[in-house]
């Protein structure tokens, strides 16, 4: 299953807004995965158009969900762009 997922290739995001909250990690051993990323962006940023945005917050890959500075940054993203 992560070969298949690995050698998946998505097509570029460039027409919809898309916000990546990410915990930083360049090491993909750390997310039982091969690999390391050099862009910060776990590998996206060639898939990503014009209205990408990142932020990286603190905690593991899968707490990112849970983190209540994840959910933070998240909130006065959307009350920024008007979402909520």
């Amino acid at each position: 299953m992560c070969g298949l997922a690995w050698r998946h290739r998505p097509a570029v995001v460039d027409k919809a807004p898309t916000i990546l909250i990410h915990s930083g990690v360049e090491n993909a051993g750390s997310m039982a995965l091969t690999g390391r990323w050099t862009d910060g962006m776990l590998g996206w940023r060639h898939r990503l158009g014009p209205n990408f945005e990142a932020h990286q917050v603190s905690g593991g890959h899968n707490e990112l969900l849970y983190s209540p500075e994840s959910i933070e940054l998240l909130r006065e993203l959307l009350v920024a762009k008007g979402e909520v």
